[in-house]
């Protein structure tokens, strides 16, 4: 089985190439502006001769920064490449992902990378919501980091360069997963603000609201929350996806906790690279209308004509 990473900046150096590593040895890139600073890996300086040497089989995986991944999402899917995985958001600009919805044949895959899904934490999570589905009246979503990682696009201008493009596509992307946010159900009247790099965003679906926090801040989080009547539930370090010991918290009504739960979760990175196998085209077709849904909602948030 062959790897080919499109795009070698820091996150595919430090996370996708050592996971793959794991499972496969044949690992290919493709960099045009820097030099391959991994030993061991043949590199293309074009997608084009990348595709002629490795063909359609191979497994490509898109890491270049999200406003660059339409072209090499098109032409692989135009050579009828079979599996692709594209680092998130998949695309920001709803015209592409609407053209690469339409343009994907069945027998191809194109897999939005969300590794925290695979995660321990995560399936209890989800088994969780759909249990008290009716009894939560409220969501609350964290996701606020210190500071960007340096040297990669986050530090050029655009909105789409944004932290909120950049972290608030995990809790629009989980509630979609969730079943919350959908074509049938999508929602126009947010609460929206923003103050010194961190956005805020909160609304109301039947009977349960929503409040979302992502961005940067001084204190590291990373959490949802489900409040009932009486009771409250944390799942803490959702969106991490690396091996670490992560919390489940229940609350009293007085906000008290009064069980934890340690989760030592695995490193979902592991293995992620061949989750291709596990999807039908019904299945990718869901997260591609997910993936839908969430450039749609964060770029109605860009347009700040919704305070």
């Amino acid at each position: 089985m062959n790897f080919c990473i499109i795009g070698l900046g820091n996150h595919a150096r430090t996370k996708i190439f050592p996971n793959i590593l794991s499972d496969c040895k044949n690992i290919y890139s493709v960099t045009r502006n820097n030099k391959n600073t991994i030993k061991n890996i043949n590199n293309f300086k074009k997608i084009s001769s990348a595709f002629n040497y490795l063909g359609q089989n191979c497994i490509y995986i898109i890491s270049t920064p999200p406003n660059n991944h339409y072209y090499p999402l098109k032409y692989l899917l135009e050579k009828n490449v079979k599996n692709i995985y594209v680092e998130k958001p998949i695309l920001v600009n709803l015209n592409q992902i609407s053209k690469v919805i339409n343009f994907k044949k069945n027998n191809q895959i194109i897999i939005e990378n969300y590794p925290y899904k695979k995660s321990i934490l995560f399936q209890k999570m989800i088994r969780y919501f759909f249990l008290k589905k009716n009894k939560i009246n409220k969501i609350t979503i964290k996701f606020i980091i210190p500071s960007l990682p340096i040297n990669t696009f986050r530090k050029k201008k655009g909105i789409s360069n944004s932290s909120l493009f950049d972290i608030g596509c995990y809790p629009i992307d989980l509630l979609c997963t969730l079943g919350v946010i959908n074509k049938k159900n999508f929602i126009k009247n947010i609460l929206y603000s923003e103050s010194q790099k961190k956005y805020f965003f909160s609304f109301n679906i039947q009977h349960m609201h929503f409040s979302i926090s992502v961005g940067l801040g001084k204190y590291y989080l990373n959490y949802i929350k489900f409040n009932e009547d009486k009771n409250k539930i944390k799942f803490n370090k959702i969106f991490y996806a690396r091996k670490v010991n992560k919390t489940i918290s229940h609350y009293n009504h007085i906000n008290k906790i009064k069980k934890k739960i340690l989760i030592k979760d695995k490193n979902s990175l592991m293995n992620y690279f061949i989750n291709h196998k596990k999807y039908s085209n019904k299945d990718n077709l869901k997260e591609l209308d997910n993936s839908y849904m969430t450039i749609k909602f964060l770029n109605l948030l860009s347009k700040k004509n919704i305070l």
